[in-house]
């Protein structure tokens, strides 16, 4: 992955972590070279697990200092790119399914078999025994024999579906006693055989067709990790925004605190000069206490906005993990961006054809109806009977040793051939009828899935291109009124200070601005994630942010190779 606009961010950040660090040893009255051991009574040898327990115990009522890191959306986009867990475990896929293309390939891998095996017998053998007297009797005895077997053959099968097999061995026979020319005998044989399918099962369409299914799944693989590296860079700009949001919303709530407060010190000075009755007093504090309140919610909607930002950038999630003796610093996400509006043209049939050109959902609809098809075409072929030609020739040798057997085999005197047609088919054809009607409902929901993922494109980007216009005129909108809100809350005001307004006319005006403010920065917030999500639903979110993506399909490292990778990689 290429992105050359964050690095170098981060190293800021944790000077600054140090920096903190330091001061924090400083309020607690101890030198940055501290130790756990310096902190807490007992033995050195202690187990550091109860001295950190210990700490733990100690710090609790200590304030924990916090480090700002201030981020630009393009620094976040960058650390979810190389380090959010959700997308590393996705980037696995990929190189998975291309594991998946090399099995299909297998089936044409040849096969090597070798055998090595000792056969022996005890076998009855009936004689007659005669003594020196002449008289005879009838005897069993045992004719004893050893074959010493040993062959090999490589098996495989073509493209065209032709399968073949070439074997050669050779064997040793000893039979006592004696019953043939050579005793012991040696013997060597070679084979070679060939089963050719003329129907069902022939031709290369129908043997590849599952090496084209698993490099349709491999690409679906690497489109279906393109997508997701989309939807995180959507996920981030929405969480970015959304912390800039609650900030902000939170600044406007402290702004209309800092207002009630100034209307509470206007009243209290009235009333001691007799110009006002103690009930405004009171009705300027239960609006502080309402504000108040509110600024809690916003500043808790902060801290839900920086853990969520911080998740999906997986930023200093180690430290959460830590106990609290050693979490020294808490570190605060700040958007150091703001929203820039600027104009889109509302040129619904430009963004329509982009996104089906790039839409990573129309491309896996399009390969999942490939798919349907070579299945459905297997299907056809397997409805054909099965018929084969079979052909074979080896040759035989025979001898007193291995020399003379291979002599004699080569020599050419002792042939075999096999010569013939195999035939077989299903009475009912059950199976291979089913299996082809199955393909072609399939295909043709494959082909439906298509139309109903442009379909779903070309809505999801009417709806894009409608919420950025809104927002850019809620934008317009919105700023309006924070003006006038202004001017209304300035004039309430100069009324108030001449006695011609009440105090809960201008609360009602403070609370106006500050919804009026919430509105136009809700407005600029939504606009730039309205804006990311045409982006995404044209399927260019990726060019239009400067993103080059140079080596995420390949799986993260797993480590040094071990003896085995190294012999078969």
């Amino acid at each position: 992955m290429n992105i050359t606009y964050w690095k170098g961010h981060c190293a800021g950040g944790i000077i600054g972590t140090v920096y903190l660090a330091s001061t924090a040893c400083a309020a607690l009255s101890l030198s940055p070279s501290a130790t756990i051991d310096s902190l807490l009574p007992g033995e050195v040898l202690e187990p550091i697990s109860n001295l950190v327990a210990k700490l733990d115990a100690h710090i609790t009522t200590w304030k924990v200092p916090e480090s700002n890191i201030y981020l630009t959306l393009n620094e976040c986009l960058a650390m979810a790119l190389e380090y959010n867990l959700g997308l590393t475990i996705d980037r696995y896929n990929p190189p998975s399914a291309a594991e998946g293309v090399r099995f299909a390939w297998s089936a044409f891998d040849p096969q090597y078999s070798m055998n090595f095996q000792w056969n022996g017998s005890l076998s009855p053998r009936p004689f007659q025994k005669t003594y020196a007297n002449g008289a005879t009797e009838d005897k069993i005895g045992n004719t004893r024999s050893d074959t010493l077997d040993f062959g090999g053959q490589v098996a495989g099968k073509f493209m065209t579906g032709m399968q073949y097999t070439f074997g050669m061995g050779q064997n040793q026979t000893r039979v006592n006693p004696g019953g043939g020319m050579f005793n012991p005998s040696a013997n060597s044989y070679n084979q070679a055989t060939i089963s050719v399918p003329i129907l069902n099962g022939f031709g290369l369409g129908v043997n590849m067709a599952p090496i084209r299914i698993a490099r349709n799944s491999w690409r679906a693989a690497q489109v279906q990790l393109e997508a997701a590296v989309q939807d995180i860079i959507l996920t981030v700009t929405r969480a970015y925004w959304v912390l800039y949001y609650f900030r902000e919303e939170a600044a406007a709530q402290q702004y209309t605190l800092e207002l009630a407060y100034e209307l509470l010190k206007v009243n209290e000075a009235k009333v001691k000069v007799g110009m006002l009755a103690p009930l405004d007093v009171t009705k300027a504090q239960a609006q502080i206490a309402t504000d108040e309140e509110q600024l809690l919610v916003s500043l808790n909607a902060v801290r839900d906005a920086e853990d969520a930002l911080r998740l999906l950038i997986n930023l200093k999630m180690d430290d959460l993990m830590l106990p609290r003796a050693l979490r020294t610093v808490q570190h605060r996400l700040i958007p150091l961006e703001k929203p820039d509006v600027f104009d889109i043209p509302s040129d619904e049939p430009y963004f329509i054809q982009l996104a089906l050109q790039n839409q990573q959902v129309i491309e896996i609809a399009q390969l999942s109806l490939k798919n349907t098809r070579e299945t459905l075409k297997v299907a056809k072929n397997n409805l054909l009977p099965t018929v084969n030609l079979l052909g074979g020739l080896g040759l035989d040798g025979t001898g007193g040793d291995y020399g003379h057997a291979y002599d004699d085999q080569y020599s050419g005197r002792h042939p075999n051939w096999t010569l013939g047609v195999e035939f077989s088919m299903p009475i009912l054809y059950l199976e291979p009828v089913a299996t082809f009607r199955q393909a072609r409902y399939a295909e043709r929901q494959a082909e439906l899935g298509v139309e109903q993922a442009q379909q779903n494109v070309a809505i999801g980007v009417r709806i894009a291109l409608r919420g950025v216009e809104t927002n850019r005129k809620r934008i317009d909108a919105t700023r309006e009124a924070t003006r006038l809100s202004r001017e209304q809350l300035s004039a309430e005001e100069e009324k108030f200070k001449v006695g011609q307004s009440t105090t809960f006319d201008v609360l009602y005006y403070q609370q106006q601005l500050a919804t009026s403010l919430r509105n136009e920065i809700r407005a600029l917030s939504d606009w730039r994630v309205s804006v990311t999500v045409l982006q995404r639903s044209t399927g260019r979110i990726i060019v239009d942010n400067n993103i080059i993506i140079e080596d995420y399909y390949e799986p993260p490292p797993l480590g040094a190779p071990t003896l085995a990778d190294r012999i078969w990689q």
